[in-house]
């Protein structure tokens, strides 16, 4: 599934601990003190926004995009909820 939307134009991706309890930003589950996340910031149409995920979704995502390399896209849409609202769409036409 590629992407066709307008990149950020500054972006920040890394793996953190946390240090206090946060909420996935796909899943939506708590995210407990002392779990790996990744924390994504950036500035999107002007505006800065950040992202936290749990590792969950961060595999699940990571296994989703290796499909999409391998179907020859790569400009990937990023937000899981995004890829499934697509599936789902995709699979009811099937």
């Amino acid at each position: 599934m590629c992407f066709d939307g307008e990149p950020p134009s500054c972006f920040v991706q890394i793996i953190r601990k946390a240090r206090k309890p946060h909420k996935c930003y796909e899943c939506r589950k708590e995210i407990l003190k002392g779990v790996l996340y990744e924390y994504s910031s950036g500035i999107w149409n002007g505006r800065p926004d950040d992202f936290k995920v749990c590792m969950d979704c961060v595999n699940l995502r990571r296994q989703i995009e290796a499909i999409e390399l391998s179907e020859g896209c790569s400009r990937r849409i990023t937000h899981l909820r995004s890829k499934y609202s697509y599936l789902r769409v995709k699979c009811y036409k099937c």
